[in-house]
């Protein structure tokens, strides 16, 4: 039985599933048998390319809020004159380098580190930096790149056609 994810991504040490309120780690590694458990709609992301060329965009990536629709950027309330956030900024440590990260956030339009974004938005914000992006229609996954897979159920082989 499908686990009817909304986002499927593995990184470069593990795949996890995210879905309203949930996070799934998945023990089994192989990312393309585990699209299974992709709800229709739901996206599949492989980062593991541009987070191995670029392991920052690991920290200065938005986070994914699956109950958020379209553009919508659930923001991280922190002000820019905040004074214990500036007090660690500060800092010359990985405490100060986070949060700076967390004050130049505050001040963008955009989304950014510790901001929260919708899954469309997230893929779209993973696919600007080079991941293999798709989504679930039926039972194939759509590559943003043209090339489709086709979803079956575990156990069995998937088959990737152009």
């Amino acid at each position: 039985m499908s686990d009817n994810v909304i986002l499927l991504e593995v990184g470069l040490a593990s795949v996890h599933g995210s879905k309203r309120n949930c996070t799934i780690d998945y023990r089994d590694p192989d990312f393309y048998g585990l699209l299974y458990h992709l709800a229709e709609g739901g996206y599949a992301i492989d980062k593991s390319g541009p987070l191995a060329d670029n392991p920052s965009l690991a920290v200065i990536s938005p986070m994914v809020g699956c109950e958020l629709v379209g553009d919508q950027i659930d923001r991280l309330a922190i002000e820019p004159d905040n004074i214990v956030a500036n007090a660690l900024a500060s800092q010359d440590d990985a405490y100060g380098h986070l949060a700076k990260l967390a004050i130049s956030s505050s001040l963008s339009i955009l989304a950014g580190p510790f901001d929260r974004i919708s899954p469309a938005a997230y893929a779209e914000w993973w696919a600007a930096r080079g991941a293999t992006v798709g989504q679930r229609h039926g039972n194939f996954v759509l590559w943003f790149g043209g090339m489709n897979t086709e979803i079956i159920e575990p156990g069995a082989m998937t088959t990737t056609t152009g």
